[in-house]
């Protein structure tokens, strides 16, 4: 369900940074089935703690994704992810 995504890393007291997504997802795509997916693929310190869901992400003038615009677009969006790997702990 999910069509487009961008990681990056925000700031965090306790670890430094966390490990956030912004993601382009159909509506009927749920966030713990995202995580889900991508449970088995990548290592428990790659997997994104917050999540934000864009309609698009934006681009750059050569067309490539612009990743500093995303993370502001996604930043006043993250929510955690239920059924993260570190679900319980503070985040």
């Amino acid at each position: 369900g999910v069509t487009d995504a961008c990681v990056f890393g925000v700031p965090d007291v306790r670890w430094g940074q966390r490990v956030a997504a912004a993601v382009v997802a159909s509506v009927d795509t749920e966030d713990a089935s995202i995580l889900t997916g991508l449970l088995p693929q990548l290592a428990p310190f790659k997997t994104p703690r917050l999540l934000a869901r864009l309609d698009r992400l934006p681009l750059g003038p050569t067309g490539k994704l612009d990743r500093r615009a995303t993370a502001s677009l996604a930043l006043p969006l993250l929510r955690s992810v239920a059924g993260s790997p570190t679900s319980g702990s503070t985040r």
